[in-house]
């Protein structure tokens, strides 16, 4: 989550929250423990969703519906990020070893913040 408490706060203030959903495929912490990690190893702001199947047959409707529009891009691990537009579609992805704060990912929301 290293970048994820920097982004938080201006998409926030630009009309855009952020949220995280911890995978399953992560390792085996409950949903406090998750929750105070990132609030104070991370220093995240934003909210933090319950525990989700990301993968497979039992994954939460969000992932399934993501899987079948990008079956390419199906996390593969934790801090894989998804930016869903304005038009509640997915813009970009983004896997895990691509930081918060990386210029592809400021381009990407710059560009759907800005509708284009």
């Amino acid at each position: 989550m290293g970048g994820c408490s920097n982004c938080g706060p201006s998409l926030a203030a630009a009309g855009s929250p952020s949220s995280a959903s911890p995978p399953t495929i992560s390792a085996a912490r409950n949903p406090a423990e998750i929750a105070e990690t990132a609030q104070h190893e991370y220093a995240v702001t934003f909210p933090i969703a319950a525990k989700a199947v990301v993968v497979g047959p039992g994954a939460h409707p969000f992932y399934m519906w993501a899987a079948e529009v990008r079956p390419k891009d199906v996390p593969k691990w934790n801090f894989h990020k998804y930016l869903i537009g304005r038009d509640g579609y997915i813009a970009e992805v983004f896997p895990s070893a691509v930081e918060p704060t990386d210029t592809r990912v400021k381009t990407a929301i710059a560009k759907a913040m800005a509708g284009t």
